[in-house]
């Protein structure tokens, strides 16, 4: 680029100013530029601090422009940068060299780096970005599983800050359920909470999900405000009384009028919905936290709450009072 108004002059090649033989003003600092500073600390002809931060400069906003063989000499200048780095450009350093450390597979140091940068005020940029070196970081050393657990939690950053329908989001929530995700799927329904979305059938889900994660007390807690949000809809109002049959089973407490409260409800209209608790019944057999009684009992009231056609199923189960612990508890 030229301008007739301003005066061209030589500029050695360790000094270039964006390639160009054109000095805006005297005086103006003639800094080593992205074009040629790699370049000169490469070839050890200028390791000058303001080569360093040149070099670092460029190496934070595009890591992928480093070859293979320049790797090593990028570290140490990156090192050496950091130095005397203002604090605004300390971040974007340390970033670097974690992607570097990354590009060198040395995962310990990249995480190291990586745990540095954390900070309570980040940006919520700021934070996903450090979750995705993370998970670069894990595939990297082999930690396929947990790499996968932050993939998830980064797609469900995008869904609750996305103008998704209500409606959609417990869809992806329940697939996560079936999946036993059951951590991730409480994000979800949590978010549906504060939506005010279906507060009923929400807590409900809620307690479903909290009890395969062996969160007893907030199961209870998100039955109790199922609860309270049921009027209206008696599908909701069955689960919550079938919620509270495994409430008592787990308290080892009488189910008392539960099951006439149930047979009441399962008469009105729009009571049967499809139910899927037998994850849920599996991980407490696996607990051992019920008896083969109990689970009998349980399972066929499953298949009541979800289609009409099993009603009849109600009149095998004799009596729903069975917390007494069997000799395999």
């Amino acid at each position: 680029m030229t301008d007739s108004n301003l005066p061209l002059i030589g500029i050695p090649a360790n000094l270039a100013f964006d390639d160009s033989p054109v000095l805006p003003k005297d005086g103006l600092p003639r800094e080593p530029t992205p074009a040629n500073a790699l370049r000169l600390w490469r070839e050890g002809t200028d390791r000058s601090a303001p080569v360093a931060a040149a070099v670092a400069a460029v190496v934070a906003s595009d890591p992928g422009c480093v070859e293979d063989q320049d790797i090593d000499d990028v570290e140490a200048c990156l090192r050496q940068a950091l130095k005397s780095a203002p604090e605004a450009e300390r971040r974007s350093f340390q970033l670097a060299r974690c992607k570097i450390a990354i590009r060198r597979m040395d995962y310990a140091l990249a995480l190291e780096l990586l745990d540095t940068l954390a900070t309570d005020d980040e940006s919520a940029s700021d934070r996903r970005l450090r979750l995705e070196l993370r998970v670069e970081i894990l595939q990297g050393s082999g930690e396929q599983n947990e790499a996968d657990r932050l993939l998830r939690s980064l797609k469900i950053d995008d869904l609750l800050h996305a103008d998704v329908p209500s409606i959609d989001l417990r869809t992806q929530a329940l697939v996560l359920f079936k999946e036993k995700y059951c951590g991730e799927a409480e994000r979800i329904y949590l978010h549906l909470v504060k939506r005010g979305f279906e507060l009923g059938s929400t807590h409900c889900h809620l307690a479903r999900v909290c009890l395969m994660l062996d969160r007893f007390d907030d199961a209870f807690r998100h039955i109790e405000l199922a609860e309270q949000h049921c009027r209206e809809r008696s599908y909701i109002r069955a689960r919550t009384i079938f919620l509270g049959i495994l409430q008592c089973y787990l308290n080892q407490r009488p189910t008392g009028p539960l099951l006439a409260q149930l047979r009441q409800t399962l008469s009105e209209p729009g009571a049967f919905e499809d139910w899927t608790m037998e994850p849920v019944i599996d991980h407490l057999k696996v607990k051992k936290r019920l008896s083969a009684a109990q689970i009998e009992v349980l399972m066929i009231l499953i298949k009541v709450l979800s289609n009409v056609v099993n009603l009849p199923q109600l009149d095998t189960i004799a009596s729903l009072d069975a917390t007494s612990p069997t000799s395999e508890l």
